[in-house]
């Protein structure tokens, strides 16, 4: 099973070394994107503490085989209605970023995000075991998908776990 994550990073040059370290040995493909993810309340659409070159510095001694793309961040030309219906366009975004071609598998996770590795592995041996499995929260408001499946799925929001 081919795993994907992507990363998303703004003003996260505290967190964003450890991020991509500690994922990359467990997973086939990363994907980051700097920037602002959603225009509500945010004026500069990039970060403004030096994000962007510690994910260079990071991509440069650890990535020797290519894993680790970085693709522009989601800026719509319009402001939805809240920011729930905002995170519902960046996770459609986020899941075409990927394209099931490239994985099977993928994690949509925050910079600032860090569990222990057999966690993650326990997520991924989840969707092995079940094909029809279409999605698995990780945490309150992110998910691991099913590639396969979630191409099929509407995400219009946060979905809060029950």
């Amino acid at each position: 099973m081919r795993v994907i994550v992507l990363c998303q990073a703004y003003n996260e040059a505290l967190f964003i070394d450890k991020a991509l370290t500690w994922i990359y040995p467990l997973v086939d493909r990363i994907v980051v994107t700097e920037g602002c993810l959603t225009p509500h309340g945010r004026q500069s659409p990039h970060s403004t503490d030096h994000t962007a070159q510690r994910i260079a510095d990071t991509i440069t001694r650890i990535d020797k085989i290519d894993k680790i793309t970085i693709a522009p961040v989601y800026r719509p030309n319009f402001v939805p209605g809240s920011r729930e219906a905002f995170e519902g366009l960046n996770k459609n975004y986020m899941l075409q970023l990927a394209q099931p071609e490239h994985g099977d598998l993928i994690f949509i996770l925050d910079c600032d995000e860090f569990w222990q590795p057999e966690r993650f592995t326990n997520i991924v041996e989840q969707f092995r075991l079940n094909d029809r499995l279409e999605h698995v929260p990780v945490e309150e408001f992110q998910f691991a998908y099913n590639l396969r499946l979630a191409f099929n799925a509407e995400h219009n929001g946060r979905i809060p776990l029950s």
